[in-house]
């Protein structure tokens, strides 16, 4: 492992505050429409409120980033060897930046999540072209108030594809891959002071991860039914029998957060109420393209095209409130996915969008 260090670059900002009439977006790009409510008055704004902005070593990306109420962590891509990687820290309340982990030669930081008391991530030996080849891997944890980094997990032997992971509170949901016949995951979740380890589901045809601390969901494929011959999907709360939250054989990538449940079908992302035993009042928020949005406390953070470039922007979960797009720092566009958590939002720009002019990740809060 290497050697823990600080990247003193934290640019503290001032406060960019939604106003009755909305700001123009950066670089002349179009605004975001004006909404009014049902009665015909003008829609609340959401209020973003930068507060942070961390300036990447010359000649690297952000890969991966996650945002809590505690900081933020992000890992670093050198842009020329993308083998080449760091993961970076910051606590809010004026620390400074800490690299956290520096793998040893030919280990990549591949995954990353974070919680109010832990980071978590996984590396791999190497990057081979085929997203099937089989590698090593390991998840590394660390708390996030400081202290060694530790091995959590590691393969017995090389796998064709490295475990997901997600943290909530001191308890990591993960998943193995059983291999290329069966294809399917286990999934189990560990409490990482005590190690106890519990088998959630197996051997289940699954994707992208949701967790709140007791309640796993996740999409999973479904190749027979009423499409037989085809694979259709619908998000599941995983038990050793697993439960199906939705019902349209199209609906992939859940997120859930404060009773809130977001996922997307079709072309549109979802978002309803959801309480561990049935979703309620169900409405599509917005039609939907790649990256996958990302859901924070009240409100839903995206990417849209504007002016031949992808903004970032944040919609409010409440209808009585309008569209916020992010603010950049003049002369820079948005680059990689846009990603919230709790009341933050962080997001990466660049010189013009040229990722190889030097990158930043800006971080803001945002309130009703």
């Amino acid at each position: 492992m290497g050697a823990v260090g600080l990247l003193p670059t934290l640019v503290l900002v001032s406060s960019c505050h939604a106003q009755s009439r909305p700001e123009p977006p950066p670089d002349g790009l179009p605004s975001a429409p004006s909404a009014t409510t049902e009665g015909g008055a003008p829609a609340r704004q959401l209020s973003v409120e930068r507060i942070g902005r961390f300036r990447l070593p010359s000649g690297f990306r952000v890969t991966e980033t996650e945002v809590e109420a505690a900081g933020v962590a992000y890992v670093a891509s050198d842009v020329r060897n993308p083998t080449k990687t760091r993961l970076y820290w910051q606590r809010w309340g004026g620390r400074p930046v800490v690299r956290v982990d520096t793998p040893r030669a030919g280990w990549t930081v591949t995954g990353l999540t974070a919680s109010s008391r832990w980071l978590a991530w996984v590396e791999q030996r190497g990057l081979p072209e085929d997203p099937m080849a089989e590698v090593d891997w390991r998840v590394m944890v660390r708390p996030v108030g400081g202290g060694a980094v530790r091995v959590a997990l590691e393969s017995a032997e090389a796998t064709p594809l490295t475990p997901g992971v997600l943290l909530a509170g001191n308890k990591l949901v993960y998943d193995v891959y059983n291999g290329v016949n069966q294809r399917t995951y286990d999934f189990r979740v560990r409490v990482l002071p005590t190690g106890k380890d519990t088998l959630v589901a197996a051997d289940v045809a699954a994707g992208q991860l949701a967790f709140d601390g007791e309640h796993v969901i996740t999409s999973v494929t479904e190749s027979v039914g009423r499409s037989p011959g085809t694979s259709t999907s619908d998000v599941y709360l995983l038990a050793d029998d697993p439960v199906p939250i939705t019902d349209d054989d199209n609906s992939t990538g859940p997120q859930y957060a404060d009773d809130t449940l977001l996922w997307v079908s079709g072309d549109g992302a979802w978002v309803a109420s959801w309480d561990g035993s049935e979703a309620r009042g169900a409405q599509q928020l917005f039609r939907h393209s790649d990256p996958l949005p990302s859901l924070g406390k009240g409100f839903v953070a995206d990417m849209i095209p504007l002016g031949g470039f992808y903004t970032g922007r944040v919609l409010p979960l409440d209808p009585d409130s309008s569209t916020r797009l992010l603010p950049n720092p003049q002369g820079t566009r948005t680059v990689g996915r846009v990603v919230a958590g709790g009341r933050l939002v962080a997001w990466t720009v660049a010189p013009r969008g040229d990722v190889g002019r030097g990158v930043e990740l800006l971080v803001a809060r945002v309130t009703p």
